[in-house]
């Protein structure tokens, strides 16, 4: 159908104003006035006139007074039929052109609009079928509105537009939800404006959809949730890291304090024995000074790699872990001529390549030189696939270690129980520990005294 002849009015709203009417009206007047006429002018000459030839006389006049007067009548109503019909086009084409343009603005609203009359649609635009996701095959005129509406939602319109129905007003926006023909639902803001049109009530309801407004509303509210657990969690790191960070002071402090107070005890007793002008004792008591200072720059030395692995940008890749391991291996080994490392299989990780090396450097300088002396000074290099992660291990047979002690071994400047004797500073497991936490995996360690240890960590496989 031609949009603008499309009926979105009903017909019988329509023929009140048809062309039509006039006649009829003209005719009822005409009757009314003509017999009103006939009626009191016939009383009138019977009571005026009592002479036969004077009534005669009257009526003649007042029968010539009344062709004229309908003439006159008849000439009028002619005249204005006429005018009435050469508007009659212009009137039609401005209708016409009203209507193209109502409909025209219906057509280009962003909004669904839809025209109903008594609860049944007259008439709904194209963003409103897109809306509902059908096309122009599926009827929609005579619908019924709320059939659209969900069903714990209808009372709620029926009430709105009952309202409306009884009086030209407009409706406050509520959001309700529609069902297309299809099952397809659709969040919406709702609101209606009714006016009078005749002797009915024809209301026009504009349907906004708030699909993408209430996803991104719900977007921003999960973005919001994942921000605030985000600040939860740094929050809970930098709580940690201050911790942390007065705990690792104090340990330092603490550390760095027992050679120094060495050295300052060997200096006294240096210028004592100088006084004295005991050489023997000088010698001593001077390599005990340089042995001390060099513990020193050792222990400075293991901070500025710890502080580097906390700080380090870890640029992940692909990293061959076998490569690493035999490049570790090939450097060490010159400095434990009796060790003999045995690696297995070991698979690619995705890790920062120079802080990885880290890892392997302090366990395999632990197990070769805690290996030294041991019966057997072989040390394996194994990796397990555990679902989510990989594990790799450090094994030696050198000198193990407490179960008890198994939870310091990896803090600052801690040393294993019997391990007076060899060169360290206990810095180089913290250092691991480190580096493999900021790869998101963990360490841990096993042995026995007498009889070995080893030296695990796990890093995940999708880092």
């Amino acid at each position: 159908m031609n949009p603008d002849e499309q009926p979105i009015f009903p017909n019988r709203l329509a023929a009140s104003h048809q062309p039509g009417a006039f006649p009829a009206v003209a005719c009822l007047s005409y009757l009314v006035v003509g017999t009103l006429w006939i009626w009191y002018s016939d009383h009138a000459g019977a009571a005026l006139f009592t002479n036969v030839e004077r009534l005669t006389l009257f009526q003649t006049y007042k029968g010539a007074l009344f062709v004229a007067v309908s003439a006159l009548f008849l000439f009028l109503s002619l005249q204005l039929a006429y005018r009435m019909l050469d508007r009659l086009p212009v009137v039609e084409r401005l209708l016409r052109d009203s209507r193209r343009q109502y409909l025209a603005s219906v057509e280009l609203s962003p909004d669904g609009v839809v025209v109903h009359c008594e609860g049944r649609i007259l008439h709904a635009n194209q963003r409103f079928r897109e809306m509902l996701g059908i096309g122009e095959q599926v009827a929609l005129q005579g619908l019924p509105l709320v059939s659209l509406v969900r069903s714990d939602e209808q009372e709620t319109i029926e009430t709105q537009l009952n309202r409306l129905s009884a009086v030209a007003d407009a409706s406050i926006p509520v959001e309700l939800t529609i069902h297309a023909p299809g099952g397809r639902q659709v969040e919406v803001e709702h609101a209606s404006r009714s006016v009078r049109v005749g002797n009915r009530i024809i209301i026009q309801t504009h349907l906004r959809d708030l699909g993408m407004r209430n996803q991104a509303r719900r977007e921003l509210e999960r973005a919001n949730r994942e921000l605030e657990q985000r600040v939860e969690v740094r929050t809970r790191e930098v709580r940690a890291a201050n911790e942390a960070l007065t705990s690792f002071s104090h340990s330092v402090a603490h550390d760095l304090r027992a050679p120094v107070s060495r050295v300052e005890g060997f200096a006294r007793a240096l210028d004592a024995a100088m006084a004295q002008n005991d050489c023997a004792k000088v010698a001593h008591y001077t390599g005990r000074i340089r042995a001390n200072a060099q513990l020193m720059e050792q222990m400075i030395d293991g901070l500025l790699k710890l502080s580097r692995a906390e700080r380090a940008e870890l640029d992940v890749k692909l990293v061959e872990t076998r490569a690493v391991v035999e490049h570790v291996v090939h450097e060490l080994l010159p400095a434990a001529p009796a060790g003999r490392v045995l690696i297995g299989e070991l698979p690619a990780v995705h890790a920062h390549h120079c802080t990885f090396q880290q890892v392997w450097t302090n366990l395999l300088s632990n197990a070769l030189k805690y290996s030294t002396g041991a019966a057997d000074p072989t040390v394996r290099v194994a990796a397990e696939d555990r679902g989510d992660e990989l594990v790799f291990s450090v094994s030696d047979r050198g000198i193990g270690f407490d179960p008890a002690e198994a939870g310091n071994l990896f803090g600052l400047f801690q040393r294993l129980p019997g391990a007076a004797g060899f060169p360290g500073t206990g810095i180089g497991l913290t250092v691991v520990r480190r580096i493999v936490e900021r790869h998101g995996g963990r360490v841990w360690a096993t042995g026995r005294p007498g009889h070995g240890a080893t030296f695990s960590f796990s890093l995940p496989k999708q880092n």
